[in-house]
C-alpha cells in the first residue's frame, strides 16, 4: 500500500479523538472514521506504484512468496485490516 493524506482540521480532530489502532491497521481506521462521521473521502488510482522491500530492488519480482514465514507475515498484516474494519461492520446492517 501507498498512501498520501490530505486532511481537513475536522477529519484530523475526528482522527485523534476516536482514533485506537496503533498498527499500520490505521490506513483502514482513519479513511472508516471519516466516512462514518460524514466527511469526504476520496481517493486517486496510482498506476505503477507498489511496496518493495530493499532486498527486492532491481528485481523483477517480488521474491517474498518464495518465504513461508513472510507469506504468513503477509497475511498476518491483512488480519489487522481485517479486524479493524470489523469493528466498523459490527452493529451495522451487514454484520
Amino acid at each position: 500500500m501507498f498512501a498520501i493524506r490530505l486532511l481537513s482540521p475536522e477529519a484530523v480532530r475526528i482522527i485523534v479523538e476516536q482514533g485506537r489502532e496503533d498498527t499500520i491497521a490505521s490506513d483502514v481506521e482513519w479513511p472508516l472514521l471519516i466516512e462514518r462521521a460524514g466527511l469526504q473521502i476520496g481517493y486517486r488510482e496510482a498506476d505503477a506504484l507498489s511496496y518493495r522491500v530493499r532486498k527486492d530492488f532491481e528485481a523483477d519480482a517480488d521474491r517474498r512468496d518464495g518465504d513461508p514465514l513472510l507469506w504468513i507475515q503477509r497475511i498476518e498484516l491483512a488480519n489487522l485490516h481485517a479486524a479493524v474494519m470489523k469493528r466498523f461492520l459490527v452493529g451495522s446492517d451487514r454484520a
